[in-house]
């Protein structure tokens, strides 16, 4: 793309050189052997046609620096702005930040809790959002009214139905602290998942399984 950029670059000069040169033949009037007639402007003295084709060579080389000074700022421009992640970028963000959170090695004891915990290396939303407008994941934001979020059974079973299933399922939160409208009382559960298009009866299989724990208790 830049090649041919520059070859057009340099076309564009060719073709104003020429025009230049045409339009000096016809200023001076240059005497034509095929119609025998005197110019209808004479030729410049020696000292003025210097004079002249300097000028001119200089008007010449000017534009040319320009243009070329004009194609490199354009160049460097073009080169610093940040370049557009592609759905390529976005499932490497994605693997890299599943190899960092499920690596054990990451994770230490939370004083408050007792429980392991780690500190994600970037948000994982964006890129999930990319995947799911470019159609490689499916997105699933729902509320189980009947599953208690107190119910750890319910909150383990789907932690390792998720870790089980690493291949279909990309990532999943559970009742999310960022929520826009929280609500008082006992909260049911709450689950987001990313998943893949063939994935789908797996997840339905979990919501499945999931809403009979909640009915046993």
């Amino acid at each position: 793309m830049i090649v041919l950029q520059f070859a057009a670059v340099l076309r564009t000069l060719e073709i104003y050189v020429l025009s230049v040169d045409i339009v000096i033949e016809y200023t001076y009037g240059h005497f034509n052997p095929h119609n025998h007639k005197t110019p209808a402007n004479p030729r410049p003295s020696g000292p003025q046609r210097l004079i002249v084709g300097s000028m001119i060579m200089k008007q010449k080389l000017t534009i040319i620096l320009a243009v070329f000074l004009g194609f490199a700022i354009g160049f460097g421009v073009r080169s610093l702005r940040p370049r557009e992640a592609t759905v390529a970028d976005h499932w490497r963000i994605v693997r890299e930040y599943r190899e960092y959170i499920l690596d054990p090695k990451n994770h230490n004891p939370d004083p408050q809790t007792g429980l392991s915990a780690t500190t994600p290396p970037q948000d994982l939303k964006p890129s999930l959002a990319a995947l799911v407008s470019a159609g490689e994941l499916r997105h699933l934001d729902v509320v189980l009214p009947t599953v208690p979020y107190s119910n750890r059974d319910a909150t383990r079973y789907w932690m390792e139905f998720c870790e089980r299933h690493q291949k279909e399922i990309m990532w999943a939160y559970g009742n999310p602290s960022s929520v826009a409208f929280p609500t008082k009382g006992e909260q049911p559960l709450h689950l987001q998942l990313w998943f893949t298009e063939e994935s789908i009866p797996l997840v339905q299989q979990l919501i499945s399984e999931l809403e009979n724990m909640g009915t046993k208790e």
